[in-house]
């Protein structure tokens, strides 16, 4: 669905997955939250824009990065 909404707006998402370790994790919760950190990502973006989203594996834990090309927030709004 997000690869449709990419694709729409002239961006593209990237992905760079690998098979981490079996994590517990609610699977309807991590799909939410992908949804709306790019969602979001899409949002900020320009045209041609990439949304890139990647797993890997640290120590104990799986990190997952979701990253754009968006022009971030205005800095009088961080506080916020």
């Amino acid at each position: 669905m997000l690869n449709s909404v990419a694709l729409v707006k002239s961006m593209r998402i990237s992905y760079a997955l690998r098979s981490p370790a079996n994590i517990v994790a609610n699977e309807a919760e991590l799909r939410q939250m992908l949804t709306n950190l790019v969602n979001n990502a899409l949002e900020a973006m320009q045209p041609e824009g990439t949304v890139s989203i990647e797993t890997l594996e640290q120590a104990d834990a799986v990190c997952l990065t979701v990253s754009d090309e968006g022009y971030g927030i205005a800095s009088e709004l961080i506080p916020q």
